[in-house]
C-alpha cells in the first residue's frame, strides 16, 4: 500500500480576476497556475522510482480510472501524472462533462501532450426525462486521451449509441500493421431509490424508449462482447478492454457476478493473477480504508500484445480527486512501438465523438 506523506501543495488555485486573461472559459471552470516541477516532485514522492522505471521504455502503457467528475484541477494532476510514469493512452470514465467543457478540457490536453495526441470524448446526451425524474444532470460520460506517438496510430474509434457514455473504444494501427482495439467501459450499478439519476436509471430509461428489452448490464455486456468478438475474428487483430466493472474475479468488492466466466466468453484475461486481485485494491473509501478490486485491464492472450508489468497506485496523493486509484499496465507489441520506426503517412483521423 502506498505510504502516507506529508501534504505538499504544488498547485495555486486561483478564482479570474481582472488582472488575469478574459478568455471565456465553461461555466463553474477556475484558473489555474500550476507549478510543474513541484507537481512533478509531489508525484515521484508518492511512487517509489523503482516501480516508475517499470513503464519508461514499454511500447505501449494503458491506464484506466474512475475520476469521480473530471475538473481543472484533476486535469493538471492527470496530465503530469501520464508524462511522469510513461502513460501513453488514459481512460477516464465518469468524466461528468458538458459538450462545452468537453470542448475546453480537450483543448487544454492537446496543448500539454504535443502535436500528434489525440483526446476522444463520449458526453453524456441531454436527458429526455421530466425533472420529477432527476437527480443531478451531470453523471457518466467518458474520455480517452493518448500520446502523440500512439495517437498517430488511431485509425478509427466508436461509442455505444446509447448517448451515456458507458463504451467507447479506439483502434490503433501498430508499426507492424497489427491492429489493437482498446475498449473503455463503465458497467453500472442499480439504486433502490428509483428518483435518483444514476447510470443504471438512465440507461433503463433509454433500453425502454428504444424498445429494448434486458437490463442496462445485459445490453452492456452484449455490446462489448459483439464489439470483441468481431474485431477479434480478423487476422492479427488484439483486444484491450479497461474500465470500472464494478466486479471482481475473486469477490472482491463490486455489485456484479460473473465477471471471469464474461471474461472467458469474451477471450480476455486479465493483467494480473487472482491472488494479487484478491489482496489489492483499486477502490477505497476514505484515505485508509479499501473496499475492493473493480477496475480492470483485460486483453486478448496469444495475440499481438504481451503484458509485462501491472500496478495500482494506491499512494494516498488521489485521495480528494477520486474514491478509485489508477491501474496501469505496460505492454509489449510485436514490431515495437511507433517511436522506433516510421509512421506510415496515411494513417486516418477518426471524427470527434460527440464534441
Amino acid at each position: 500500500m502506498g505510504q502516507r506523506l506529508q501534504p505538499v501543495q504544488p498547485l495555486i488555485m486561483v478564482r479570474k480576476s481582472k488582472s488575469l486573461s478574459t478568455k471565456r472559459m465553461p461555466p463553474t471552470m477556475e484558473r489555474v497556475v500550476t507549478d510543474r516541477t513541484g507537481t512533478d516532485d509531489l508525484l515521484g514522492r508518492f511512487l517509489d522510482s523503482t516501480v516508475r522505471e517499470h513503464y519508461a521504455d514499454q511500447d505501449l502503457v494503458i491506464a484506466t480510472l474512475n475520476i469521480a467528475g473530471l475538473t481543472v484541477h484533476k486535469l493538471t494532476i492527470l496530465l503530469r501524472y501520464m508524462v511522469a510514469f510513461h502513460v501513453d493512452i488514459l481512460c477516464l470514465q465518469d468524466v461528468r462533462l458538458t459538450i462545452e467543457q468537453a470542448k475546453f478540457f480537450k483543448k487544454r490536453m492537446l496543448s500539454e501532450l504535443g502535436p500528434g495526441s489525440l483526446v476522444k470524448a463520449s458526453i453524456l446526451s441531454p436527458h429526455t426525462d421530466t425533472e420529477e425524474l432527476r437527480y443531478s444532470n451531470r453523471i457518466g460520460g467518458q474520455l480517452i486521451a493518448s500520446s502523440p506517438r500512439w495517437g498517430k496510430r488511431c485509425v478509427s474509434s466508436w461509442s455505444d449509441d446509447s448517448g451515456l457514455g458507458l463504451a467507447m473504444g479506439l483502434e490503433l494501427l501498430t508499426p507492424a500493421q497489427h491492429r489493437i482495439q482498446i475498449i473503455n467501459t463503465y458497467w453500472p450499478i442499480s439504486s433502490t431509490n428509483t428518483l435518483l439519476d444514476t447510470w443504471w436509471a438512465r440507461t433503463t430509461s433509454w433500453l425502454a424508449r428504444t424498445r429494448r428489452t434486458g437490463s442496462p448490464l445485459a445490453y452492456i455486456q452484449h455490446l462489448l462482447k459483439c464489439k470483441l468478438h468481431n474485431f477479434l475474428a480478423k487476422p492479427n487483430h488484439s483486444n484491450v478492454l479497461v474500465g470500472d466493472l464494478n466486479a471482481s474475479r475473486v469477490g472482491n468488492g463490486g455489485t456484479h457476478s460473473g465477471l471471469e466466466d464474461w471474461l472467458g466468453d469474451t477471450l480476455l484475461t486479465s493483467s494480473i493473477d487472482r491472488e494479487e486481485e484478491s489482496s489489492t485494491y483499486t477502490r477505497w473509501s476514505g484515505p485508509s480504508h479499501p473496499t475492493g478490486h473493480i477496475d480492470h485491464v483485460c486483453y486478448s492472450p496469444d495475440r499481438a500484445i504481451t503484458p509485462t508489468s501491472t500496478h495500482t497506485l494506491d499512494s494516498s496523493l488521489w485521495f480528494g480527486l477520486t474514491d478509485h486509484r489508477p491501474k496501469q499496465t505496460a505492454f509489449t507489441v510485436n514490431g515495437g512501438s511507433p517511436d522506433r520506426t516510421v509512421v506510415v503517412p496515411d494513417v486516418l483521423y477518426p471524427v470527434d465523438l460527440n464534441i
